[in-house]
């Protein structure tokens, strides 16, 4: 998390130009969870990354009519799989009204577990450079039950973007543990962004570090995303991730 921020501050000086695969169900399963979505403030037009931040809404469509909303609403799926795991997805909902911000996800910290996290979104600056934190509290049940507090970072600047998850879960009768996903996205011509990802779990019995990239395409509604998780290795693992998003 701290390391996310770092390199965020030092884009912001340059010139302008978020689980171990061989042990899925002892640590947290991969949100990317991924949930690597633009979390745009819901009384802003979101841009995707690729979308040209001089084009709002439909191409074509004149700018002046688009009207803000207060409510934003994003639903999210990514499945995982890999030769040493067996495959299982991650559902993300989340609905945002004039900032106050509810969300709720299911084999996210634990496979059979669930959580549900209530927030409030904050964000500053425009298409070209903004920055979006939405601080959470959260409550993990099923086999893994205990207290979360959480925190999303979203920040942009020109086509660069970084997307960071934080959390830490303050768990009831198993190992209390802490949990960071962060994504690196440029975004190329067009829809198509690429970029590297990389996760980290700490606990008093274990840290670990899984790094790989992705690649994907997305517009204002849709986005898909596909993740490769240590490519090259035996426990190397892929994540496919579709999101639609008002």
């Amino acid at each position: 998390m701290v390391l996310s921020l770092l390199l965020f501050a030092g884009m912001l000086h340059a010139p302008a130009v978020g689980a171990d695969s061989s042990d899925v169900e002892e640590s947290p399963a991969d949100s990317s969870e991924v949930e690597m979505s633009p979390w745009a403030d819901s009384t802003d037009v979101s841009v995707s990354p690729g979308v040209d931040s001089t084009e709002v809404g439909p191409p074509g469509a004149d700018s002046t009519d688009v009207s803000e909303s207060p409510w934003a609403f994003s639903a999210m799926m990514t499945s995982y799989f890999g030769s040493t795991i067996d495959a299982y997805a991650v559902p993300d909902l989340w609905i945002e009204y004039h900032g106050f911000h509810l969300e709720g996800r299911y084999n996210y910290e634990d496979l059979h577990t669930g959580s549900m996290f209530l927030g409030w979104h904050f964000g500053w600056g425009d298409a070209a450079a903004s920055l979006n934190a939405t601080p959470m509290v959260g409550w993990v049940f099923g086999r893994t039950d205990g207290f979360a507090p959480a925190l999303i970072i979203n920040a942009r600047l020109w086509r660069i973007q970084l997307y960071n998850e934080f959390e830490y879960v303050f768990a009831k009768d198993d190992e209390s543990f802490a949990y960071d996903h962060a994504d690196l996205i440029y975004a190329l011509s067009g829809p198509v962004f690429m970029g590297i990802v990389g996760e980290h779990t700490l606990s008093s019995f274990d840290r670990e570090f899984v790094p790989g990239f992705l690649v994907g395409a997305s517009n204002s509604r849709f986005g898909v995303t596909f993740y490769l998780f240590q490519p090259g290795q035996e426990d190397a693992k892929g994540a496919l991730e579709l999101e639609l998003e008002y």
